[in-house]
């Protein structure tokens, strides 16, 4: 029984974390900001916590854009054209030197409150059980010695 709750947490706490859909992503540069527009493809009442990325090397690396605003963060409701403005030169004060930038942005599913309760019930009764596996499989104790004089 408790395998059975731990595939079914296991599963559970992966497929609420699943990323979303994001396409159509686009950038345009206006002064010191750069704009990035995206769709946000999910369910039609969803929120979803949206991170954007940058990567310098043509997408084998990438670093989170720190100085943004607009629809970032936790709580963006899925639709179409989805602004995110970011403050380049406050995360690069030199300037960007690259000529493989990719823009990357990540929409993930928040995970629903009771996902953390039935991890931490799972995990406790795991702990419980193996604790009172020990404590029963302890062997007996010796007898005392007999108290026979010589």
């Amino acid at each position: 029984m408790f395998w059975l709750l731990m595939i079914w947490f296991v599963g559970t706490f992966f497929t609420a974390a699943q990323p979303r859909k994001v396409a159509n992503v686009a950038f345009q540069r206006t002064g010191d900001q750069i704009l990035l527009s995206y769709d946000l493809i999910g369910k039609p009442k969803g929120r979803y916590s949206v991170q954007p990325y940058i990567s310098l090397d043509g997408g084998q690396s990438r670093l989170r854009l720190s100085t943004t605003h607009g629809d970032v963060g936790h709580k963006i409701p899925s639709g179409p054209q989805k602004k995110i403005v970011w403050e380049v030169f406050k995360d690069f004060p030199e300037g960007i030197q690259s000529d493989q930038v990719v823009f990357v942005i990540e929409a993930t599913e928040p995970k629903p409150k009771w996902v953390y309760g039935a991890g931490i019930t799972v995990i406790t009764s795991g702990i419980s059980w193996f604790i009172w596996r020990q404590i029963t499989a302890l062997p007996n104790p010796p007898p005392k010695p007999s108290s026979a004089s010589h």
